[in-house]
């Protein structure tokens, strides 16, 4: 009788079990009603603050039509000539930093470098060296900038040619290098000593040493066209066989253009300038690569 008796009466988890669903649905619609008023009211306070808005709007701008039509026109003239006036005088005024520079780099002489800037042509004008070389016949060297073009300008693009040429025609129009930086002659007389190479010129030799020496590995002031300089020097020894003297070079260019930030990709610079110092970077990369093939020497590490 006991087990017929405990068969028809359910036990404690049988009817927790069969009232869990019943539950659950409760809970989920008082849960949805709640959240619907909440989205009701949200819904309201938002209509509420629009109709606020929109009437402060309106009468802002009847405010504004009541104090232009009170105000004369010689009044509005001289309000917007006074605002003018406060808008220019707010204007950035070009200054010249070049002695501040000047006195930068003295104070923090052992301290910090100051930083490379934008316009080469602020680093000094001509050149203070005595005796700079002469230049060669205008048909000679024509010749060797068009096989430097045809030849090396193709693969390792690291002149602004139209800016190369134009300082070029400048040059011979003078008849010296007097009126150009140092650097630029150095780079000058690498091109035409690269452009030597592909006729097997004699007075190849002479360029190079010309290009030699007008690179100052002391100096302070720093251009890409120290980078480019000393990578064409470094290319013509190669070229000739003069291997060690050649790795030095390169080793020369690579340090050179690291304490310039060639190995760094930024966007403060203007474009065309930026395009080349990734050019000149990544063409002394390709040299080295090219060393290291050959001789199992490389200047710049494989993470730079």
């Amino acid at each position: 009788m006991s087990s017929v008796n405990s068969q028809k009466r359910p036990t404690g988890a049988c009817l927790r079990s069969s009232l869990s669903p019943i539950f659950q649905s409760l809970c989920c619609e008082t849960f949805l009603t709640r959240t619907r008023r909440q989205v009701q009211d949200l819904e309201k306070q938002l209509s509420h603050t629009r109709k606020q808005l929109h009437q402060l709007r309106s009468m802002a701008k009847e405010e504004d039509s009541m104090e232009h039509s009170t105000l004369g026109h010689s009044e509005m003239h001289r309000l917007h000539i006074e605002s003018s006036q406060r808008k220019k005088s707010k204007s950035l005024v070009k200054q010249d930093l070049s002695r501040v520079r000047t006195s930068l780099r003295k104070v923090g002489m052992g301290v910090f470098k100051a930083p490379y800037p934008h316009d080469q042509h602020s680093l000094g004008q001509g050149s203070s060296k005595p005796g700079l070389p002469g230049l060669p016949p205008k048909n000679v060297a024509d010749e060797l900038l068009g096989q430097y073009h045809a030849s090396f300008h193709v693969t390792l693009p690291i002149i602004h040619w139209p800016s190369f040429v134009q300082q070029y025609e400048a040059i011979y129009r003078e008849g010296s290098l007097h009126t150009v930086q140092c650097i630029w002659g150095a780079l000058f007389f690498g091109v035409l000593g690269c452009g030597s190479l592909t006729r097997g010129f004699q007075d190849g030799q002479d360029y190079l040493d010309a290009a030699k020496s007008l690179v100052d590995v002391w100096d302070e002031d720093i251009s890409i066209d120290h980078a480019r300089s000393a990578l064409l020097i470094s290319i013509i020894l190669v070229e000739t066989n003069l291997k060690s003297a050649g790795w030095v070079w390169l080793g020369i260019a690579v340090r050179m253009g690291q304490d310039i930030g060639l190995h760094y990709e930024s966007q403060t610079w203007p474009s065309v300038e930026d395009e080349m110092r990734r050019r000149v970077w990544w063409s002394i990369y390709a040299c080295d690569r090219s060393v290291l093939s050959k001789h199992a020497n490389s200047v710049v590490a494989d993470n730079d």
